[in-house]
């Protein structure tokens, strides 16, 4: 079964796989993750 998944070696908020998964993380590309609203205390 894992080997039917594709996989790279991370899904992080900016690699271009998380980019491509949600339309509404095209317009939060940010390398720290604080564009992720309501994650941290002090988000955009």
């Amino acid at each position: 079964a894992a080997k039917s998944v594709p996989s790279v070696p991370s899904v992080a908020c900016s690699t271009a796989e998380a980019l491509a998964w949600d339309a509404t993380f095209q317009n939060m590309n940010d390398p720290s993750g604080r564009a992720v609203k309501g994650v941290h205390e002090e988000a955009y």
